[in-house]
């Protein structure tokens, strides 16, 4: 009799995790414009194709859009969003529905890509241009939309506006457009990092 084939034991990530893990490579090391271009292109395919979803998300937004306006929406940031850490953003009636607008925006989105059929990779990368549409277009990354900013631009008389803005030169100059996250002059080579030979301490 012969023997009853035993399924093979696979321990490896599912495809679902290597798909995520992929675009998380992808965000990490930068995504071309093409790789961008695609992904926009896709959303707006998928969009086309279910025009039900599209509207359930639209109709969802303006629902809650109404009730922004009249101040009876509970819509909230979720605890330990550092971006609506100022008290503005609660107690202000105006930045209180313009946070709650920008919530309920970025609810809709959600709401689109859950009844969008796309599964596995496409929706993904779906999920990757949806959330950076959402940091860029937050409404905290614009002076007027951001207390915190205003705040501090009228404690410093505007020391605080002067500043960003040379560093945002900077930045151009040197970085490429992009925030520089270290101070590139602050280690010197031998002093703050090591300059010694290396050696091996243990080798199997």
């Amino acid at each position: 009799m012969a023997d009853t084939a035993r399924p093979t034991d696979r321990t490896g990530p599912t495809p679902t995790d290597m798909e995520r893990e992929g675009v998380a490579l992808s965000a990490a090391l930068g995504v071309d414009a093409k790789a961008i271009t695609d992904a926009w292109a896709m959303v707006v395919g998928a969009a086309a194709r279910q025009p039900a979803a599209l509207f359930e998300a639209y109709s969802g937004f303006w629902r809650d859009f109404g009730s922004i306006l009249f101040g009876t929406s509970d819509l909230a940031p979720t605890a330990g969003d550092a971006r609506f850490r100022d008290s503005a953003w609660s107690d202000n009636p105006v930045y209180r529905r313009i946070g709650q607008s920008y919530l309920a925006w970025t609810k809709a989105l959600d709401t689109w890509l859950e009844k969008s059929g796309l599964v596995g990779m496409d929706r993904e990368r779906a999920r990757f241009v949806l959330d950076a549409a959402k940091d860029v277009l937050a409404p905290m990354n614009t002076f007027a939309g951001n207390p915190e900013a205003m705040a501090k631009a009228t404690e410093t008389r505007g020391a605080s506006l002067t500043g960003g803005l040379r560093n945002f030169v900077h930045d151009l100059q040197h970085n490429h457009g992009y925030p520089a996250v270290a101070d590139r002059d602050a280690f010197e080579l031998g002093r703050a990092v090591a300059a010694t030979p290396g050696a091996v301490g243990f080798r199997n």
